[in-house]
Protein backbone atom coordinates (compact mmCIF):
# COMPACT_ATOMS: atom_id res chain seq x y z
CA UNK A 1 0.00 0.00 0.00
CA UNK A 2 1.19 3.52 -0.54
CA UNK A 3 1.20 4.91 2.75
CA UNK A 4 2.97 1.74 4.32
CA UNK A 5 5.62 3.00 1.54
CA UNK A 6 5.91 6.53 2.48
CA UNK A 7 6.77 8.57 6.01
CA UNK A 8 3.56 9.49 7.75
CA UNK A 9 3.86 13.00 7.06
CA UNK A 10 4.53 12.48 3.34
CA UNK A 11 1.53 9.88 3.26
CA UNK A 12 -0.35 12.73 4.91
CA UNK A 13 0.46 15.69 2.40
CA UNK A 14 0.17 13.45 -0.58
CA UNK A 15 -3.64 12.48 0.44
CA UNK A 16 -4.42 16.45 1.14
CA UNK A 17 -3.24 16.90 -2.52
CA UNK A 18 -4.84 13.99 -3.87
CA UNK A 19 -8.11 15.81 -1.83
CA UNK A 20 -7.19 19.12 -2.96
CA UNK A 21 -6.97 18.49 -7.03
CA UNK A 22 -10.52 16.00 -6.64
CA UNK A 23 -11.90 19.01 -5.66
CA UNK A 24 -10.94 20.70 -8.60
CA UNK A 25 -11.95 17.97 -11.06
CA UNK A 26 -14.88 16.81 -13.73
CA UNK A 27 -13.26 13.85 -15.20
CA UNK A 28 -15.08 10.65 -13.83
CA UNK A 29 -12.29 8.59 -14.34
CA UNK A 30 -9.54 10.73 -13.25
CA UNK A 31 -11.57 11.17 -10.04
CA UNK A 32 -12.16 7.41 -10.09
CA UNK A 33 -8.28 6.69 -10.09
CA UNK A 34 -7.57 9.16 -7.47
CA UNK A 35 -10.16 7.92 -5.20
CA UNK A 36 -8.68 4.90 -5.48
CA UNK A 37 -5.29 6.08 -4.58
CA UNK A 38 -6.93 7.82 -1.87
CA UNK A 39 -8.41 4.70 -0.69
CA UNK A 40 -4.60 2.73 -0.57
CA UNK A 41 -3.17 5.76 1.90
CA UNK A 42 -3.29 3.48 5.03
CA UNK A 43 -1.07 5.82 7.85
CA UNK A 44 -2.64 9.16 7.19
CA UNK A 45 -4.17 11.27 9.97
CA UNK A 46 -7.06 13.66 8.67
CA UNK A 47 -6.70 17.11 9.95
CA UNK A 48 -8.53 18.64 7.64
CA UNK A 49 -12.19 17.51 7.72
CA UNK A 50 -14.16 20.45 6.08
CA UNK A 51 -12.00 19.81 2.87
CA UNK A 52 -13.13 15.86 3.27
CA UNK A 53 -16.93 17.12 3.13
CA UNK A 54 -16.51 19.63 0.48
CA UNK A 55 -14.99 16.87 -1.63
CA UNK A 56 -18.08 14.45 -0.65
CA UNK A 57 -20.51 16.95 -1.98
CA UNK A 58 -18.85 16.99 -5.71
CA UNK A 59 -21.74 16.26 -7.90
CA UNK A 60 -19.32 13.31 -9.48
CA UNK A 61 -18.61 12.01 -6.36
CA UNK A 62 -20.59 9.22 -6.22
CA UNK A 63 -20.60 5.61 -6.34
CA UNK A 64 -17.24 3.37 -6.07
CA UNK A 65 -15.45 7.35 -6.08
CA UNK A 66 -17.82 8.08 -3.04
CA UNK A 67 -17.00 5.00 -1.23
CA UNK A 68 -13.34 4.83 -1.63
CA UNK A 69 -13.51 8.44 0.34
CA UNK A 70 -15.74 6.47 3.05
CA UNK A 71 -12.98 3.85 2.79
CA UNK A 72 -10.19 6.49 3.37
CA UNK A 73 -11.87 8.62 6.39
CA UNK A 74 -13.30 4.70 7.97
CA UNK A 75 -9.26 4.31 8.84
CA UNK A 76 -8.75 7.19 10.49
CA UNK A 77 -11.78 6.93 12.69
CA UNK A 78 -11.76 3.58 13.47
CA UNK A 79 -15.92 3.44 12.59
CA UNK A 80 -17.31 1.81 9.14
CA UNK A 81 -19.54 4.11 7.13
CA UNK A 82 -21.75 2.20 5.33
CA UNK A 83 -22.98 5.23 3.41
CA UNK A 84 -22.72 8.97 3.25
CA UNK A 85 -25.53 8.89 5.68
CA UNK A 86 -23.46 7.32 8.29
CA UNK A 87 -20.49 9.47 8.08
CA UNK A 88 -23.06 12.26 8.42
CA UNK A 89 -24.73 11.30 11.75
CA UNK A 90 -21.00 10.37 12.83
CA UNK A 91 -19.41 14.08 12.46
CA UNK A 92 -22.67 15.53 14.20
CA UNK A 93 -22.25 13.21 17.12
CA UNK A 94 -18.68 13.99 17.04
CA UNK A 95 -19.47 17.79 17.03
CA UNK A 96 -16.76 18.00 13.79
CA UNK A 97 -19.23 20.79 13.13
CA UNK A 98 -19.12 20.58 9.21
CA UNK A 99 -21.06 22.39 6.85
CA UNK A 100 -23.64 19.91 5.24
CA UNK A 101 -25.67 22.58 4.05
CA UNK A 102 -24.25 25.09 1.25
CA UNK A 103 -24.29 23.73 -2.25
CA UNK A 104 -20.80 22.22 -3.49
CA UNK A 105 -18.11 24.22 -5.22
CA UNK A 106 -18.05 24.45 -8.72
CA UNK A 107 -14.74 22.12 -10.25
CA UNK A 108 -15.24 24.21 -12.85
CA UNK A 109 -13.92 27.56 -11.45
Amino acid sequence: MLGDKLPADQAEAGAQQIVAVMQKMNHLDQLRSLGEALAHIQTVKIFDYPAIVELLKHVLIVGEIRRSILNYVSRDTGQKFDGLQAFVDWAKEENKNLDWESPPRNPLQ
